[in-house]
């Protein structure tokens, strides 16, 4: 467990099941909400959020899930979704296994500057590192100005493409990755 001034970074447990799930849709939502169709986000966060489907990501014993927790009031501010597993070809050329995809991480927005998002990044990191793990990789957004910036600053390159789709729309992103 990491503590900083105003929140501390933890593994998540089968209790943050239903806070986790309403973050993950809360963030994605306050994120991409000008970039895709009500329709289509809506069944997208219902789809992927939802308490029965973090406790399952909680408890996978593939999956490594930090989140950041707000010091005053204990509100989840943020986490940090990891999961060991076969990377995409253009990810696998750049170290041996085992690989781990940093699947999604947000930090509510309110929490922006304050360090969240690096101090989750860095639990994780260490995390995942101490089990094994060579590569990192994960998908970005190409205009998502701010979170392809943080990763090449740590050390991220872009590798590769793929598509990301919510509801009707599909976009391109990036597979960024690096060696541990």
């Amino acid at each position: 467990m990491t503590t900083a001034a105003l929140f501390t970074i933890r593994l998540a447990t089968p209790a943050d099941a239903a806070p986790l799930s309403e973050l993950m849709a809360d963030t994605f939502r306050e994120k991409w909400h000008t970039d895709y169709q009500p329709a289509d986000l809506e069944a997208y966060l219902t789809e992927n959020y939802q308490p029965a489907i973090q406790a399952a990501q909680v408890t996978d014993a593939a999956t490594v899930l930090f989140v950041a927790e707000a010091v005053a009031g204990g509100e989840l501010v943020g986490f940090a979704r990891f999961r060991f597993g076969e990377p995409p070809p253009e990810v696998a050329a750049i170290g041996p296994p085992p690989a781990v995809e940093l699947v999604t991480f947000y930090v509510r927005s309110a929490w922006h500057n304050q360090r969240v998002g690096a101090a989750l990044f860095d639990a994780g990191l260490a995390e995942v590192s101490a089990c094994g793990a060579h590569v990192i990789w994960l998908g970005v957004f190409p205009n998502n100005h701010g979170a392809v910036r943080f990763y090449q600053a740590r050390g991220f390159a872009v590798v590769g493409e793929h598509a990301f789709t919510v509801g009707t729309q599909t976009d391109v992103d990036w597979w960024m990755a690096r060696r541990l």
